[in-house]
């Protein structure tokens, strides 16, 4: 099971984390979510004009304790995490710059 550049739009991660863990076989592999080291979780504002987007969005900066107790919650172990293409600097977050993670998981 995979989740690439996603988990980050739901409103509830937690509750959205235990529904792919369901499905995971064992594995589930959540790419390019971007990760806090230090503040607690965060939403940022989307600006995609560069890419051809005319649109706005918020997305959500994760931060890591809550995610890796939210995967544990949901029955999932950490087995690896890479460090992912990209970084989200957004003026007045509570901490920037912000570096994508992916992460591989298994089910207990």
């Amino acid at each position: 099971m995979q989740a690439s550049d996603s988990l980050q739009y739901s409103q509830d991660l937690p509750a959205m984390l235990a529904r792919l863990a369901a499905a995971a076989r064992p594995w589930l592999f959540v790419a390019q979510l971007p990760v806090a080291r230090e503040a607690d979780s965060f939403v940022v504002l989307q600006r995609p004009y560069g890419y051809g987007y005319e649109t706005e969005y918020l997305g959500w900066v994760v931060n890591r304790g809550e995610l890796l107790r939210a995967a544990a919650d949901a029955g999932l172990v950490l087995e690896r995490e890479f460090l992912a293409p990209g970084r989200i600097d957004a003026e007045g977050a509570p901490e920037r710059p912000v570096e994508q993670r992916s992460i591989l998981l298994r089910r207990q």
